[in-house]
């Protein structure tokens, strides 16, 4: 399809959009129709009951699958992102974001009808912790509101933004309520596959899209991101889909589907991301949640996938494409390397070290309230030393600081930092003092939200992940308690 469209003198992006709607409508039509076929048996006693006394089995019924399909839709969607123009601002778009929306809204009306207000996590200060972050949002406006004004960035990417992580936790804490745990396998194999469908449509039609197609998708022939435009984004989702493999405990499939997302998350090169993978397969073995046979197995297979990409797909050049529509590029690399050019359109590359640097000056103006919500993105290149070097048409380009830390200290202060880390650290000390006092051992429930925790953290040292939509889906799903007391689990 790209081929076509650039020999007939069309936009191949266009062509390679048009690939793709078709390769995702396929899979998840062919999802749809598996699940329909084998896990669905229609009580033939709903029939033609929409307006009887059965309503509210027929709410049920409904509710519960449209669940099920969103979740499909909400783990395929993991892959893909939307940079979209909203009021001379660049926005991210999640297509999931609509179902999460609706499925909170409809927890928030369970939650209300059944008057069960309390219990609804496992741990203690979930509540609390959720409306602190809100109110530290809050906060940040109105200090910004003193310090030159609201910014539009501000309002949407990160007050509005949070209503919208709210509703992706509040999806995950419905779906478990729903249906057991061991149901999430099929949603991560949805994830997985989607990953690999892109994997391939990327390397297949690399070679024939036009440079400014790949700088837009940042699609590099040294590094793998599907399609999110961020390979750190798209490595720290596959880290937290897969603690929730691990969580959910699966037998089938363990090796084949941890050999792939190693491998998807090594051919990211993210340093971060292959290190906290290290880190966790430690934490497993030391746990014994995978033994060395499996361990062993898991390195044969992820060499494999690896040696195949090299032998594929790696170092290849236009030239091997014979095509001749494409004689400009031939005798040239697929594209530069990244260190050489943009990460995004109309932006640039500022040394890690020099962010940091830049970023406790910027605090230690304002230490104590901060400088407010959003004020602090277009400081970064005011203060960069060689800010005469940028072009003008980037002054006004938000840059973040690529640390959580930094940007909560900086924009919000010590005193919004204090709000922030309050509530999670009363969580995780509850959690383990309590575990301590009374002698227990650390359930896999407990692992894996530790192990969640502790990932972020790390992760956010090198990179701005809080808003990571997948992070509050699982963490949603990881600490709930079964409040509904699964009485519509399929006990098959």
């Amino acid at each position: 399809t790209v081929y076509l469209f650039k020999y007939f003198n069309y936009d191949p992006s266009i062509g390679l959009l048009a690939a793709l709607i078709v390769g995702i409508s396929s899979l998840f039509i062919l999802f749809i129709n598996y699940f329909v076929i084998n896990k669905i048996n229609i009580n033939n006693d709903y029939k033609d009951k929409i307006f009887t006394d059965n309503v509210k089995n027929n709410y049920e019924f409904f509710i519960k699958y449209f669940t099920y399909f969103a979740f499909i839709f909400i783990f395929i969607n993991f892959n893909y992102a939307f940079k979209v123009p909203v009021f001379e601002n660049i926005v991210t778009l999640y297509l999931s974001d609509f179902f999460t929306i609706i499925i909170s809204f409809i927890f928030l009306y369970e939650i209300n009808t059944n008057k069960n207000y309390s219990n609804i996590w496992s741990y203690k200060y979930i509540p609390h912790f959720l409306f602190s972050f809100g109110l530290l949002l809050i906060y940040g406006l109105i200090v910004a509101h003193f310090n030159g004004g609201i910014g539009i960035t501000a309002l949407l990417n990160r007050f509005i933004g949070y209503f919208i992580l709210l509703s992706y936790f509040f999806t995950g804490t419905y779906f478990i309520n729903k249906y057991d745990k061991t149901t999430i396998f099929y949603f991560v194999c949805a994830a997985i596959t989607s990953s690999l469908f892109i994997y391939f449509i990327k390397y297949l039609t690399i070679g024939y899209l036009s440079y400014q197609t790949k700088h837009y998708l940042v699609w590099y022939i040294e590094n793998f991101n599907a399609l999110t435009y961020n390979r750190n984004a798209f490595s720290f989702t596959l880290l937290i889909i897969y603690i929730l493999f691990c969580y959910i405990n699966p037998q089938k499939y363990f090796v084949i589907l941890t050999s792939v997302i190693s491998f998807f998350i090594f051919i990211t090169f993210s340093k971060t991301a292959i290190i906290l993978l290290l880190f966790y397969f430690l934490i497993l073995l030391y746990i014994k949640k995978i033994s060395i046979k499996n361990f062993l197995l898991i390195g044969i297979c992820f060499i494999a996938f690896i040696t195949a990409h090299n032998q594929f797909f790696k170092d290849k050049k236009l030239s091997d494409y014979n095509i001749e529509t494409f004689d400009n590029f031939k005798t040239q690399e697929v594209v530069p390397a990244p260190q050489k050019i943009a990460r995004q359109i109309h932006s640039i590359i500022i040394p890690r070290n020099d962010i940091v640097k830049i970023g406790f000056e910027i605090w230690k103006e304002k230490p104590l309230f901060g400088h407010g919500l959003g004020n602090t993105y277009y400081m970064i290149y005011e203060r960069f030393e060689y800010y005469t070097n940028i072009p003008s048409t980037i002054d006004k380009t938000p840059l973040s600081f690529h640390n959580t830390l930094l940007w909560l200290l900086c924009e919000m202060g010590i005193i919004g930092l204090f709000i922030f880390m309050f509530y999670p650290s009363v969580i995780i000390l509850n959690l383990i003092i309590g575990r301590l006092k009374k002698g227990e051992y650390f359930n896999n429930q407990d692992i894996s939200f530790l192990s969640i925790i502790l990932i972020t953290v790390i992760f956010s040292m090198a990179h701005d992940i809080l808003y990571q939509r997948i992070l509050w889906i699982v963490l949603g799903i990881i600490i709930a308690n079964n409040i509904f007391n699964l009485k519509y689990e399929d006990k098959d």
